[in-house]
């Protein structure tokens, strides 16, 4: 029923994966390729796989084999600035970055694929002339300009996000407006980057304030949190996300992995058994959640022994073995 739709082939695919039967996932997406040339998802998925099991020889085969094949492949150019990256290939990335803009000089999502690349590297300064291309040619901006605030946070110029949104926002108004709940999550990152602590959690409290805000958006902004230390605000992010939606996998795991670093308490024991009913919940937080829990400082936790033996059990019925999961 699945191989019926695209979705639920790639869904199947990934299932595949987290399950551990990864040759199966990357024998699937292979056919898929082959049969579907022209389709970027089965691609990028493919090469995604290939990225985390640290194949990057695989990946830059598929990026030319797929440059080749579909030379108006945004994904595939952009998987190939990985590789020069990666190499110091500092030529070959800055001239693969000109023709990236050239070629694709109006292709709204190609660029802001780019421009993403340079959020995933800290590249603020990539980001920023995106950007000010794609005004140049009059093409809609409103997400670019996130994606250069995020990439000055990624960089550590915090200041420097602080000032690009101040600029946009005295512009153009109605940006602000429309990105006030994702923009006062950056804002407050960047404000604790930069030791405002006040003005963070002012912009913290107006983030989680805003009304329909979605797991993934709180995730993101807990993620970021993490990242630049500040893990009691990331906690209490996270902790509105898992109370708005409880199944989020994602977000639970975040929390519990916090919890382990703190005191004890009864709502990680919870929140540690709610992550066991869920769908291949990760080896390796549930292999620090043994040793934390196996501690004296965790002497008496209720339900110590019966948690341990719980997440023990999950572990022998790992399909991937811990050293490898994530």
């Amino acid at each position: 029923e699945l191989l019926r739709t695209k979705d639920g082939r790639m869904l199947l695919a990934r299932i595949e994966w987290e399950c551990g039967h990864r040759d199966s996932a990357l024998a699937r997406l292979k056919g898929y390729t082959r049969e579907f040339p022209g389709d970027e998802e089965f691609y990028s998925q493919l090469v995604a796989f290939y990225r985390e099991l640290g194949q990057y020889a695989e990946v830059e085969q598929y990026a030319l084999m797929r440059e080749l094949i579909n030379p108006k492949s945004a994904a595939a150019r952009i998987d190939l600035l990985q590789d020069y990256k990666r190499n110091h290939n500092t030529e070959q990335f800055q001239h693969s970055v000109d023709t990236i803009i050239r070629d694709f000089a109006d292709d709204r999502n190609a660029l802001n694929l780019l421009a993403n690349f340079g959020t995933e590297h800290g590249d603020a300064a990539l980001a920023l002339r995106v950007y000010r291309h794609m005004q140049q040619r009059n093409l809609e901006t409103d997400s670019t300009g996130l994606i250069v605030t995020e990439a000055y946070i990624v960089a550590g110029e915090y200041r420097a996000a602080l000032d690009f949104v101040g600029e946009l926002g005295r512009a153009h108004p109605e940006w602000l407006q429309k990105y006030n709940a994702v923009l006062n999550g950056l804002q407050a990152i960047a404000s604790y980057g930069l030791g405002q602590h006040e003005e963070g959690d002012l912009y913290l409290g107006h983030f989680l304030k805003q009304p329909d805000l979605r797991t993934a958006n709180l995730t993101a902004i807990a993620n970021r949190l993490i990242a630049i230390g500040a893990k009691a605000q990331a906690r209490r992010v996270l902790a509105q996300a898992v109370a708005s939606d409880l199944r989020n996998q994602a977000a639970l795991t975040l929390l519990v992995e916090l919890d382990l670093e703190r005191t004890p308490t009864d709502e990680l024991s919870a929140n540690i058994r709610r992550l066991l009913t869920m769908r291949r919940p990760s080896p390796k937080v549930l292999r620090n959640a043994q040793v934390r829990l196996s501690s004296d400082r965790f002497l008496f936790v209720s339900g110590r022994d019966d948690l341990l033996a719980a997440i023990q059990t999950a572990l022998d019925h790992s399909p991937v073995p811990v050293g490898q999961a994530s």
